[in-house]
């Protein structure tokens, strides 16, 4: 039974993480989880973030963003990952065999291929709702030579088309 359902590790990344985040969501968020930095992420958020691109010689150049966090912003990180924690919590209620570390926009998932495939789906799925957007062809499966075949054929079936490595670097 356990050699017909192997275990691998799935390391995943976002598509630009951390601008695609919703902003709102985040600030929606951080009101419920975090309230004490509420205030202070609401007065940092609330409006259009200017980004200021200077060329020599030339007129400057004005980007707004209206989504995600600023990088460089020091509080970058835990506002994205307190942005994150409804969509994590949602995946570790659906599959609780599943262990997922989660750091910033990179997640890894490992445990039987009979569920790492359909919760990796429900990532994909779930995730943009969240402004999550895995990049499936970045994820990266890890598992023993002689298990590949088996756990290739299981995402396959389930559209999820990933490299395949015997071990890579996290």
């Amino acid at each position: 039974k356990l050699k017909e359902d192997p275990e691998l590790i799935l390391l995943m990344d976002a598509a630009n993480g951390f601008n695609n985040l919703s902003r709102k969501g985040m600030l929606w968020t951080v009101r419920h989880r975090w309230p004490r930095l509420a205030r202070f992420a609401f007065n940092c958020y609330r409006h259009k973030i200017r980004l200021v691109v200077r060329v020599p010689g030339q007129m400057s150049i004005i980007l707004m963003s209206r989504e995600g966090v600023a990088q460089g912003d020091p509080l970058a990180m835990a506002l994205y990952g307190i942005a994150l924690l409804p969509l994590i919590e949602h995946l570790r209620a659906e599959f609780p065999d599943v262990l997922q570390p989660w750091y910033a926009d990179d997640g890894a998932m490992h445990g039987r291929g009979s569920r790492v495939a359909p919760c990796f789906q429900e990532l994909c799925r779930a995730g943009p709702m969240f402004g999550y957007y895995p990049e499936v062809e970045k994820s990266i499966a890890i598992c023993p030579l002689g298990d590949q075949p088996r756990l290739k054929a299981r995402f396959h079936a389930a559209g999820l088309k990933v490299k395949w490595r015997r071990g890579h670097r996290y």
